[in-house]
């Protein structure tokens, strides 16, 4: 049966609920549609689908907030990509995410990623008549604080005075805010993972887990990865498979784009390098006065573009370059670079031409680079008593020791090691012997028991925020 939804048909899912099973999950998830109302007109039409808040509630994360993004119509490999997302590469959830070297602190970047593929969904409405449904789910970025989380374009148009606004940030939060991009951008470029269409529209800031401002990636639908099946740019008079966003794409995707008429296969956003150059230059130099005095809602205009320079936003704005003099240089080194189309692949392209998010690290951090040696940190304990021992250890690229030679270690430490590979972000205790293990994953209360190996040591993988507790006195954590 043929697929396609309506906004007369979605409108019956209102308030309705439906049962599905989740990607790394044992039970069945509950998703709850919210009510449709005059003071919550969803659903939200976009170009090829609907978007429908609501709520969902897992056995492991209990009750959160969630987009529904309901496609209007069924596509030819939409399923493989988002699953490809979810479960091959395990971004869906924050377990998957740690499993990459994703630090638990540093998972709420990734929110606007899928959480599960929803195919062909049924949810019951009235009279027993059902609905199917064809989407994906991620969480609400900010609906636990309606009104405080905003896109990077909405940040922009707002006025003086107005809170969250860009002329309400400080200089340290600017550069926060940059950090994050440029974290996130880094983390994917070691999975051979591009966004697609890093925008203003695509990046949402709003309060973090520290309640300061923070910044994360959203709709992920054009994302590039070598291993994943692309979707079609057109099907029919509709346009599908994004290659960027005016203002931050790169001159020679857009100047392809238009020598193919649009639908050009070959036409990829294999990497995010300009866009970032774009956003983080944004980030660091937008207020209420700059928009007044450039005239428009994007740093970069055609002028730019076709210039290959930006003399002419020198000339409209000097205060630009004065407020982020190394930054808008490096802008100008990724605006004026040449040959995507002529040396290979974009993305090897990308890599000899485009600054680095290394290089935007630098540039925000005044020179000074992140220390990403991990820590592992050892804790003596005794029930509700102050630890007896609590020592730090910073790991190098390759670590690997036993702890019966730290002063003051006694058994079971003779038979515990840790391992650390730098080159792979993995952390791994080892035990050589049956005594009890007891293990907290980040974000959890839970000490759940690892069964030991009778056979050899038994190797427990640790990630960021995690808690491995040896014999009840023990404990161990990684950073």
């Amino acid at each position: 049966m043929s697929y396609q939804m309506s906004a007369v048909v979605i409108r019956k899912i209102s308030g309705k609920k439906v049962s599905v099973r989740l990607p790394g999950h044992s039970a069945d998830s509950t998703i709850e549609f919210a009510p449709l109302t005059r003071q919550a007109p969803w659903p939200k039409p976009g170009l090829e689908a609907y978007i429908v808040p609501g709520q969902c509630t897992t056995p492991a994360d209990g009750r959160f907030p969630v987009m529904v993004k309901v496609f209007k119509r069924d596509l030819p490999h939409r399923a493989e990509r988002t699953q490809f997302l979810t479960e091959t590469l395990q971004l869906g959830t924050p377990a998957g995410r740690r499993s990459l070297g994703i630090e638990a602190a540093d998972d709420w970047m990734y929110h606007g990623i899928p959480m599960a593929w929803l195919g062909s969904v049924e949810v019951p409405v009235d009279r027993g008549e059902r609905v199917r449904v064809i989407g994906h789910m991620t969480r609400h970025i900010g609906g636990d604080q309606p009104g405080k989380t905003l896109d990077v374009e909405g940040l922009k148009i707002r006025e003086p005075g107005q809170q969250p606004s860009f002329d309400s940030y400080s200089e340290d939060e600017r550069r926060e805010l940059a950090l994050h991009l440029i974290r996130a951008v880094e983390r994917m470029e070691r999975l051979q993972l591009a966004h697609g269409d890093l925008s203003q529209g695509n990046v949402l800031i709003g309060p973090g887990p520290t309640k300061k401002p923070a910044a994360t990636l959203c709709d992920f639908d054009g994302f590039y990865h070598p291993k994943a099946p692309l979707l079609p740019r057109r099907l029919g008079a509709e346009m599908v498979r994004p290659i960027g966003t005016p203002g931050y794409q790169h001159p020679e995707v857009a100047e392809e784009d238009r020598r193919s008429a649009g639908i050009g296969e070959n036409v990829l956003v294999a990497t995010d390098r300009f866009a970032l150059a774009v956003l983080v230059c944004e980030v660091m130099v937008w207020d209420s006065a700059l928009r007044r005095s450039i005239g428009r809602d994007t740093l970069l205009s055609d002028v730019e573009f076709s210039t290959r320079s930006l003399a002419a936003l020198d000339k409209t704005a000097p205060i630009v370059r004065r407020k982020f003099p190394e930054g808008i240089a490096l802008l100008e080194k990724a605006l004026s670079a040449r040959g995507m189309w002529s040396a290979g692949a974009p993305a090897d392209w990308a890599r000899q031409a485009l600054p680095s998010p290394a290089d935007w690290e630098r540039v925000v951090r005044g020179g000074k680079t992140w220390d990403r040696r991990p820590t592992m940190r050892l804790i003596k304990q005794i029930g509700n008593q102050s630890p007896a021992l609590d020592i730090q250890v910073n790991l190098g690229s390759s670590s690997s020791a036993r702890f019966d030679r730290i002063q003051g270690a006694e058994a079971p430490l003779d038979k515990v090691e840790y391992h650390w590979d730098g080159t792979k972000g993995q952390f791994e205790i080892w035990l050589h012997s049956q005594d009890d293990l007891r293990l907290r994953r980040a974000g959890t209360t839970t000490l759940s028991r690892v069964p030991t190996n009778v056979g050899g040591p038994t190797k427990v993988s640790i990630y960021p925020g995690d808690e491995l507790a040896v014999a009840f006195v023990w404990r161990f954590s990684f950073t």
